[in-house]
């Protein structure tokens, strides 16, 4: 006996009752079809109940896992129901009991979706705020940093004052003004805030030593900028850290 199929539609999922065996040929290719067939038919929850399946075979095992990337692909899941002792053996030593979720309550595996689908939206929502928050944070810091070199690079008395009494030379004016507007130019263009970041820490730790330790007064108008730019440094680490190195040491 081949596989058998009939489907039902419950709380925005699609059930799948399934009966017989997932064999290979036409239980498989029956199966592939109308999984496909719910899929562009625009179903992105199928509940797979396969408490009536007496067996599968490895093609059966594959047949699964490929619906399940197909699946992923578009956004959807599927999920299995009520998988026998035999098959659940199977699906066991072939590891796909760590791909599906399986269940054996048809009430908690339609709700599973939409829970989940809450917590995918709760969790989209929330990187959404955080991403406008750092966006404002970097649009701040860029105006304060081209506001502090406008000065140099116009050559205001102040400044040429102040990088006399440094005494490298006007030159390190020019250098400290256009450092701090490509850095803050970069705060801005998606991609390269972190690169930013960590330029214009660099200039704000050398404004630090340069107040300690050569002209003297409170380095605390430097440190307040330092303080700025580490921040957004941290908040956007993924450009210049390996993603790899992130998942392994989460925060």
């Amino acid at each position: 006996m081949g596989v058998r199929l009939t489907t039902h539609r419950k709380s925005g999922v699609d059930i799948l009752e399934t009966t017989g065996k997932v064999t290979l040929g036409e239980g498989t290719s029956t199966l592939r079809k109308k999984i496909r067939e719910l899929i562009e038919g625009g179903s992105r929850r199928i509940l797979l109940n396969m408490t009536e399946v007496t067996y599968m075979d490895s093609s059966g095992v594959g047949e699964l896992l490929a619906a399940h990337t197909t699946m992923t692909t578009v956004g959807g899941e599927i999920k299995l129901l009520n998988v026998s002792p035999r098959v659940r053996q199977i699906l066991q030593v072939t590891r796909v009991d760590r791909v599906y979720e399986i269940f054996e309550d048809e009430e908690l595996a339609v709700d599973s979706f939409t829970i989940a689908a809450g917590i995918v939206d709760d969790d989209r929502a929330k990187r959404k705020y955080r991403e406008m928050l750092l966006w404002a944070l970097q649009v701040v810091t860029a105006a304060v940093f081209l506001a502090a070199a406008y000065p140099k690079l116009a050559g205001s008395p102040a400044m040429v004052a102040l990088f006399n009494k440094i005494g490298m030379g006007q030159w390190f004016r020019y250098l400290t003004g256009s450092l701090e507007t490509l850095g803050a130019i970069l705060l801005l263009v998606p991609g390269f805030a972190g690169p930013g970041a960590l330029l214009l820490i660099a200039v704000m730790l050398g404004a630090v030593v340069t107040h300690v330790a050569k002209i003297g007064g409170s380095p605390a108008h430097a440190a307040s900028y330092l303080v700025l730019a580490a921040l957004i440094a941290w908040f956007r680490r993924e450009q210049f850290v390996p993603r790899a190195s992130l998942r392994a040491n989460p925060e």
